[in-house]
């Protein structure tokens, strides 16, 4: 079977492939999107009968402290991040936008893992870590993962992407 591809049609592929590959591996993360005009990934994450806004605010503040500790160690740049809480009814939504240039698989798991031990009794999963992929899938998920976002780096899709999650499936689409 051939594909053809023109090089626009392979990035935007490859770019699905990554939120794809995130939402796989991460069962935390609702919904991903991409926003190629201020080069930001955005992660969604659902929480049921929610925190109050204050404990969002100190585990916010820890959060940066933490993101900040990590930058520091690897010698990079504390990166821009931008926290949204929303809250409607039972659920809670907190999305965190994330530069692009400066997102790393390590600094993902590092969000998900604080957000488990702050959030752990309401942050919903879809569905449970490793019901579908056994600890050697795990691995290659996470060096697939840091290999596209390297490679998303340098060459960004120029329409604008989202990929949620809903009953078990990953949805992808462009705008």
């Amino acid at each position: 079977m051939d594909f053809n591809f023109n090089q626009g049609e392979a990035v935007l592929s490859e770019s699905a492939g990554l939120l794809i590959s995130i939402l796989m591996r991460y069962p935390e993360i609702s919904t991903i999107s991409f926003n190629p005009e201020d080069n930001l990934i955005c992660l969604s994450f659902s929480f049921v009968h929610g925190p109050d806004e204050e404990r969002f605010i100190k585990a916010k503040d820890k959060l940066l402290d933490c993101l900040k500790t990590y930058s520091f160690l690897e010698g990079k740049k504390v990166p821009a991040l931008t926290f949204h809480w929303t809250t409607l009814d039972e659920i809670s939504v907190l999305r965190v936008e994330y530069d692009v240039e400066t997102l790393s698989k390590s600094e993902i798991s590092l969000i998900i893992s604080f957000l488990q031990e702050e959030f752990g009794d309401c942050l919903m999963k879809d569905p449970e870590p490793g019901d579908f992929m056994g600890e050697e899938d795990l691995l290659l998920q996470e060096e697939f993962i840091s290999y596209m976002l390297e490679s998303f780096k340098g060459a960004t899709p120029r329409k604008k992407l989202i990929a949620f999650r809903e009953e078990g499936k990953v949805h992808v689409f462009k705008k």
